[in-house]
């Protein structure tokens, strides 16, 4: 039972846009949370930038090109692309070019077939520079879905409790609000619209209980998935990976500030979560939580 409340209550709800990554890394790097914003994917971005091209050049016109990764080169991440042709015994995959993206993001054709890539074999110059402007349209660029990564990374790191499926609706105790209202103030000029609205607990009981409730599943939920992940690997006779024992540590790290948070909030002990964070923690094992330090 909730005996108190120790102040008020926010829901946050926003809309994402599109937007440019130059504007989105500045406003996280205001509030000191830059490391937030997802780093730019230079394989999607690359495959974005040869679907362009194939399609400005007509290679899809009579076929689907499909795009598929390379083996990693030291310096560079590469594709090539093929026509997918239909037929009545056997597919054909004709081969049509490969293309390559070095770190510092320049795009070097590495192969194409002149007899079925004519227009790109006789104008590689051209067929590059189309590719490298279209390479740096899309990584100066973010879609929607990473605005909403950076921002629920955000939420998370303020303590925020899921209330939907999906995301997109959170709740945070009014006192650490100010970073998600610092981060939609810099972006309300840029599309983003972040909202929240701010309520009174006492003035709305079955909230705050419904809240608690979604807070105290949640939370046993991700503990319960991480004790079943490592139980899963010893029963393969596999031992957790160093990387994948960091995550976990890191996870329950914050579930456990969360729950001081929300404990303080509710006034309650929340019992059942104290339990979920004892047992993964003794899943993971001590030599376990030292791996991942």
């Amino acid at each position: 039972m909730i005996r108190r409340v120790s102040s008020e209550g926010a829901i946050l709800f926003w809309k994402a846009a599109a937007m440019e990554r130059r504007y989105l890394q500045e406003a996280f790097d205001k509030i000191g949370a830059g490391h937030m914003v997802p780093k730019v994917d230079q394989m999607f971005s690359l495959k974005e930038s040869a679907k362009t091209v194939s399609h400005a050049m007509g290679l899809d016109e009579d076929f689907k090109v499909t795009l598929t990764p390379l083996q990693a080169q030291r310096d560079a991440i590469a594709i090539e692309a093929r026509q997918f042709k239909k037929g009545l015994r056997r597919n054909d995959m004709p081969f049509l070019f490969s293309l390559g993206v070095t770190k510092a993001g320049n795009i070097k054709m590495l192969d194409v077939d002149a007899v079925n890539c004519p227009v790109a074999a006789a104008n590689q110059a051209d067929f590059v520079a189309a590719a490298q402007a279209e390479y740096e349209t899309a990584t100066a660029n973010v879609d929607a879905n990473k605005v909403t990564t950076a921002v629920v990374a955000l939420i998370k790191k303020m303590r925020g409790v899921l209330l939907r499926d999906g995301g997109g609706v959170y709740f945070v105790t009014k006192d650490h609000l100010a970073p998600y209202e610092q981060i939609g103030t810099l972006l309300s000029n840029h599309g983003p619209v972040l909202s929240h609205v701010v309520f009174q607990p006492e003035m709305n009981m079955g909230l705050v209980q419904q809240v608690s409730e979604f807070f105290e599943e949640r939370l046993t939920t991700v503990c319960s998935e991480m004790q079943a992940e490592v139980k899963a690997l010893y029963a393969a006779g596999a031992a957790p990976r160093k990387n994948g024992q960091a995550r976990r540590v890191h996870e329950l790290m914050e579930a456990e500030k969360q729950l001081k948070t929300m404990a303080q909030f509710f006034g309650k002990p929340f019992s059942k979560c104290k339990s979920a964070i004892q047992s993964t923690r003794a899943a993971i094992g001590a030599e376990g939580i030292k791996m991942a330090k």
